[in-house]
């Protein structure tokens, strides 16, 4: 621990950990989706532009890569999401956290999401024509009834759209209260100094009952244009302790920290089991309710978000001038390179490749992709503004004034 993360002063400063942690899960969701085509069962309600593999064709290093990446990738997104609004919070109070909420989730969503989804609806139905499910002329004309009901929805953007949901019921809650701190609080209340146990023990529960009646959570996409309720509560209590994690390691530093550890341990043990598991249930032989399979996504799912995030609050250190630049394009990264792993995808389906170079290649791509159009048209320029509420050279210049400051979301 350095004495940047000092008990008195912890996380007073900047948290560049968790900057840091949350460009490694940006990096994991475009590997996420550079596999998706890529694994022999391909999720339910997800529709691409190429159809899935053979299990003859399968890369069992892509496959359990990528399905490892989906037992847990949300969850710890909600997490550093809550982390992230509770110092918010903390330090600006509700009404600057929904401005700041509001500015940083709808405003870039409907000016650049809104045009990435209709280039989507398009480069995904043009897989369809590819693939003479339809016709050209179908492709042209424009009528709903003949394209695939899946293709109509928010797509990957759903994250922003339970996030600023989130965000509103904490501010409310905060308002009807009378109070600046989160009513999610007294769901970790007891344990006293242990309240951090409490932390995991409350987010387990709340979460196994959800995976073993509803383990298609992890396993489909089941996403349109307003939020799921199942979702809507299971993706909560991720964002609940994260909000409330601040609190809960203040508590007892050194225990949190240990028990982080065991989080993380058991989660890479457990993920071993999770794979065959999600695999058996989209093969429609898992039937809920399995307390067993719910039990072990949630060890996982919880070890790699709860157990990752409070490791990464004790590590501040100071950042190089290309992780602050990474920093700075991942919430970009987030919006374009969904867009980008479609098209490479399509342009590789009849390449006579293999599986693994298909998917190094898709994520390369939609990585330097997304970073060379985040140099030439959003650095420095007014979409920086939309994006992450300063220009990322001018972030640069000012960083040593801004460590107390919470810098915008990042997806």
């Amino acid at each position: 621990m350095n004495e940047r993360s000092g008990q008195h002063g912890l996380f007073s400063g900047r948290l560049t950990g968790i900057d840091v942690l949350r460009i490694v899960a940006t990096l994991l969701v475009v590997a996420l989706h550079a596999g998706m085509p890529y694994l022999p069962e391909m999720m339910p309600g997800l529709a691409w532009t190429v159809e899935g593999i053979s299990v003859s064709e399968e890369n069992p290093v892509v496959t359990w890569f990528v399905w490892s990446i989906e037992c847990f990738i949300m969850p710890l997104f909600f997490v550093i999401s809550g982390v992230s609004t509770r110092i918010m919070l903390d330090r600006k109070g509700g009404s600057l956290l929904f401005k700041n909420r509001r500015d940083r989730l709808l405003k870039p969503f409907l000016i650049f999401g809104i045009p990435i989804l209709i280039a989507e609806f398009y480069l995904w139905n043009l897989g369809y024509v590819f693939r003479e499910e339809i016709s050209w002329k179908q492709y042209l004309e424009f009528d709903v009834h003949d394209y695939d009901s899946r293709l109509w929805g928010i797509a990957h953007f759903w994250y922003l759209q339970y996030l600023l949901l989130y965000t509103i019921l904490l501010v409310l809650s905060c308002r009807f209260r009378g109070s600046s701190k989160p009513g999610t609080e007294r769901w970790f209340s007891w344990g006293g100094k242990r309240q951090y146990l409490s932390l995991v023990g409350v987010t387990f529960l709340w979460a196994i009952g959800f995976l073993s009646f509803y383990p298609e959570i992890v396993a489909d996409f089941d996403h349109g244009y307003t939020p799921i309720a199942k979702r809507i509560f299971y993706f909560g209590i991720y964002f609940a302790a994260g909000v409330s994690l601040v609190s809960s390691v203040r508590r007892a530093p050194e225990f949190a920290r240990k028990l982080a550890f065991g989080l993380v341990f058991l989660a890479g043990v457990a993920i071993t089991f999770a794979i065959p598991l999600i695999r058996t249930f989209l093969s429609e032989s898992l039937t809920p309710p399995d307390w067993g399979a719910g039990a072990i996504l949630t060890i996982v799912a919880i070890g790699l978000s709860i157990g990752l995030s409070t490791l990464f609050l004790f590590w501040n250190p100071e950042l190089p001038p290309w992780l602050r630049y990474m920093g700075a394009s991942a919430y970009w990264v987030y919006f374009i390179h969904h867009l980008l792993c479609g098209a490479i995808h399509l342009a590789l389906d009849d390449v006579g490749v293999s599986i693994g170079t298909k998917f190094l290649t898709t994520f390369l791509g939609a990585m330097l992709g997304s970073l060379l159009i985040y140099q030439v048209l959003i650095r420095n320029r007014w979409p920086e503004v939309v994006f992450n509420g300063r220009k990322s050279g001018r972030l640069q210049r000012e960083i040593p004034e801004l460590k107390a400051e919470i810098e915008p979301e990042m997806t």
